[in-house]
């Protein structure tokens, strides 16, 4: 059916696929296994057109071919299902499952009624449970999703169906409803390629296994004719078993940790009542979807209207604040890492002292050594496979992000650790690891709470385990009832304790009724022994690759770079047109960008949390007409310092206003923005009906003069801005403004107070406008309600092409000031060449255009990263 040959792959200097080899037969369900990192999702990714193979070749039905992208592939009869759902979040399920292929109405439109009926019947007919097809995608939990993701797949009625980590997010029975459609697929000549770290699913399911390591396939067997350690061993290389820890034994005396009495929440959950002792591991265990998110994320703090109490170390938990919840002794991973659970934009060291960054600020301020020093333990003591604490998260491969997202947790007070399934879709190795830490942290005295879709999970590293149905605990197993059977009855409601013990893979004993346990690896991966060599040394002795920091920096300041870069060329036109570039020439260029300069610092402010500021024009226009009108001639400098300080709280006060609204009120930044710009517009006007009024001479000097002739003062105050910046980056603030950009529900499940970051985000912004309305008061030395309009979308345009991301989370004053003075020097230029003013606004236009399009590729080639490790 297919045949991939030679097929090699880089990013960068990381070598994904090495002169690979895979090949699947029609009517055959074919395993594709290996550790993360291995080169499996950048195979699939190249079958079915996402990325492009640097070398070698597919032969698909006997010939050629070269997917250009995955509509073409998906043409020819190849369906990919990836772990990270590629569903569009606010359309409904029906849109989702027939996009691209939506029913019509004869004059044309979609036929929605006829598109939901079919949704539900090919739902219905696969067996899945009952899913709304009217409903948004976002609406439904993790696992409909993936459902969702598979029936949209099939519906397509593929040659070839590739599914890697597709069945990750799933519980056993739906699990169970999936394999049987795959099986019945596979007898209808379909091939399927089936990725998991699960073995117990590759044995239920697949015929043929390739093993893909270190970028290579290093070879093919039959499954029936394979031993669990077998498979193991040739996808890391050397021996290796699963291992759950022993348990010890329990203490006589049992301090309860965490309490939680009588807890109920809406539907969802019903007087629930249990309790966690120090230094035990309970499971959550049930069918998917029957509360156990739930009732970690109302323990956490997540979830407003909870009743009933939790009570933490003797002491009653505040319900409903994930930020008290962590300050009382609560940690949680949550289940999907890269949405809840970690900052994908931000480096690896951010994300890890996020919910810590007090440990390491003083007087708000956070000490560089401190903060390399807590982050270089956890990369050590975690063996996370990273080059650099400065790498994005979002590079790392699966198995390192959760390392993160669990990391970050353990340099707190941490009393109970919450874990929702925190070893889905990683491979046997980080398993390995991330049970010992468990244990490990249990040891310690610390209690844990932790729902798994793998039952062997639950029985091998449980003390005990409580079964949830319908929102509510219906029973609890230890000892030698705490067996997979009895786990499974309970979870489908029934009371009977089923004698049957686990059938256990090979080299896997139940030995006791009580543990699981495995003979333990020669090399076991170390947890709690930091490395002994410091800094990046430590990292390239672990990696095996010395950090590249020119490269490093070139991919996160390459956007800068180039705006500087540009700025530079149109500086050296500038003065050559001149015939010469002197103080005074310094002088004009610096000032004539500083106000766009102060307006873009305030708007990338708002951007950076993933809004807009619309007004940001009209209120340099406000503070503009106060510090031309309140000023008197008879005390010039009196009443305008007097008038600066009214000017610079009424800016602070517009923008707190902005906050609010958008914070507390839930309003939309652009809706709440476009209506106080008008308010702002109208007060200007009110106040300078007509341009005019008084600025002192002295005023006008002190901003936009020279000291001794020589520098502009302008200078001064940019350099100023660059020292804010560093000082603002390095910031608890800083910090959480560019958190809540880059995923803020992530932000608020790390204890971050979104709103209140929020509102000090729009506060400094209104702030930064006001100084702003100072300086185009000293630059054109007189009052006017209109002239300051231009610089709204101005300011936005500077902030993207300084490198922002309108979505948030990623840019930098410094970016900012490049841009702001790119586009103040365009128009002199122009002017010297006497362009038309009509053409002058045109290539500004261009210039903004392209700044966003290198935007947005900039967002798809985040989108479309492959794993690096």
């Amino acid at each position: 059916m297919l045949v991939a040959h030679g097929i090699s792959k880089r990013f960068g200097g990381v070598v994904a696929l090495n002169d690979a080899d895979f090949t699947c037969q029609a009517g055959e369900i074919r395993a594709l296994l290996g550790e993360n990192g291995a080169g499996k999702s950048t195979l699939v990714k190249i079958l079915c057109g996402v990325q492009t193979p640097d070398s070698g070749g597919i032969v698909y039905q006997g010939e050629p071919a070269r997917f250009r992208d995955p509509a073409a592939a998906a043409a020819a009869g190849i369906m990919p299902v990836f772990q990270e759902s590629s569903l569009v979040p606010n359309l409904t399920v029906a849109e989702n499952l027939w996009l691209g292929v939506e029913p019509r109405q004869p004059w044309g439109l979609v036929n929605s009624h006829r598109m939901a009926r079919q949704s539900g019947a090919l739902l219905g007919e696969l067996g899945f449970p009952p899913i709304d097809p009217v409903v948004p995608v976002h609406e439904l939990p993790l696992a409909e999703r993936q459902l969702v993701e598979i029936a949209k797949a099939i519906s397509r009625k593929p040659k070839i169906l590739l599914l890697d980590e597709a069945t990750s997010a799933l519980g056993h029975q739906e699990v169970e409803t999936v394999f049987t459609i795959l099986r019945r697929l596979r007898d209808q000549g379909m091939s399927i390629v089936f990725i998991s770290h699960r073995m117990e699913e590759v044995r239920a399911l697949c015929d043929t296994a390739t093993v893909f390591r270190d970028g290579k396939d290093v070879g093919s067997v039959v499954v029936a004719e394979a031993s669990h350690d077998q498979l193991v061993e040739m996808m890391i290389g050397r021996t290796l078993r699963e291992v759950f820890p022993p348990r010890p034994p329990r203490p006589d005396i049992e301090t309860k940790t965490l309490v939680v009495d009588h807890l109920s929440w809406g539907n969802a959950l019903h007087d629930i009542s249990f309790d966690v002792h120090a230094g035990e591991i309970v499971g959550l265990s049930g069918l998917e979807g029957q509360g156990q998110g739930d009732l970690l994320f109302a323990l956490f703090g997540v979830y407003a209207g909870v009743t009933g109490t939790i009570t933490l170390g003797g002491k009653r938990l505040q319900t409903g604040n994930p930020a008290a919840a962590m300050r009382a002794g609560l940690a949680l991973v949550p289940e999907d890492r890269k949405t809840q659970g970690l900052i994908l934009p931000l480096p690896v060291g951010q994300n890890i002292m996020l919910p810590t960054l007090s440990r390491v600020a003083h007087a708000g301020v956070i000490s560089p050594a401190e903060e390399r020093r807590h982050v270089q333990t956890m990369l050590d003591q975690l063996a996370i496979k990273t080059d650099n604490a400065d790498t994005p998260v979002r590079y790392l491969s699966g198995g390192n992000q959760q390392k993160v997202a669990i990391a970050k947790w353990l340099l707190g007070q941490t009393r109970v650790y919450l874990l929702y399934d925190p070893t889905r879709g990683i491979d046997v190795g980080t398993k390995q690891e991330i049970y010992r830490l468990m244990r490990r942290l249990a040891d310690q005295g610390h209690g844990i709470l932790f729902f798994s879709t793998d039952l062997t999970e639950i029985v091998g590293l449980c003390d005990r385990a409580l079964v949830m149905y319908e929102g509510a605990v219906v029973r609890e197993l230890s000892g030698p009832s705490l067996t997979e059977a009895n786990l499974v009855s309970a979870a489908l409601g029934m009371t009977r304790t089923a004698p049957t013990e686990i059938a256990f893979p090979s080299g896997i004993a139940n030995t006791d009724g009580m543990s699981v346990t495995i003979a333990a690896s020669e090399k076991e991966p170390r947890i709690s022994e930091p490395d002994a060599q410091p800094g990046e040394q430590a990292i390239a002795a672990r990696t095996g690759r010395q950090p590249l920091p020119t490269g490093r920096f070139l991919r996160t300041n390459g956007r800068i770079l180039v705006a500087y870069i540009f700025f530079a060329i149109l500086l050296i036109i500038y003065a050559e047109k001149l015939g010469k570039f002197g103080p005074l020439e310094a002088e004009s260029v610096s000032n004539s960008g500083m106000t766009l300069t102060l307006t873009g610092l305030g708007q990338g402010l708002v951007i950076l949390t993933g809004g807009i500021d619309l007004s940001v024009g009209p209120l340099v226009c406000l503070t503009n007409s106060l510090a031309a009108t309140l000023p008197r001639e008879s005390s010039p400098n009196a009443t305008m310092a007097l008038t600066a300080i009214i000017v610079l709280g009424a800016g602070a006060l517009a923008g707190m206003l902005n906050g609010l609204l958008v914070a507390y009120g839930r309003l939309q930044p652009i809706i709440v923005t476009l209506a106080t710009s008008s308010i702002f517009s109208g007060l200007a006007l009110y106040i300078r009906p007509n341009p005019g009024g008084f600025v002192p001479f002295s005023y006008v000097d002190l901003l936009t003069g020279q000291i001794n002739g020589t520098v502009p003062r302008s200078l001064i105050l940019l350099g100023l801005i660059v020292l804010l910046w560093f000082i603002f980056r390095r910031t608890r603030l800083g910090t959480r403004i560019y958190a809540i950009g880059g995923n803020e529900g992530a932000a608020y499940m790390s204890g971050v107070d979104v709103a209140r970051t929020k509102v000090a985000a729009y506060t400094l912004a209104g702030l930064a406008s006001a100084v702003a309305g100072l300086f185009f008061t000293a630059q054109t030395a007189t009052g006017d309600a209109l002239a300051g309009n231009v610089y709204t979308l101005n300011s936005i345009a500077a902030v993207v092409i300084g490198g922002a991301l309108l979505l948030g989370g990623v840019g930098s004053f410094i970016g900012t000031i490049a841009g702001a003075y790119i586009l103040s020097i365009i128009p002199s230029i122009l002017y010297f060449y006497h362009v038309n003013s009509f053409y002058q606004s045109l290539f500004q236009g261009l210039i903004i255009i392209l700044a966003v399009s290198l935007a947005a590729l900039s967002v798809l080639r985040v989108k479309n990263r492959l794993e690096r490790f």
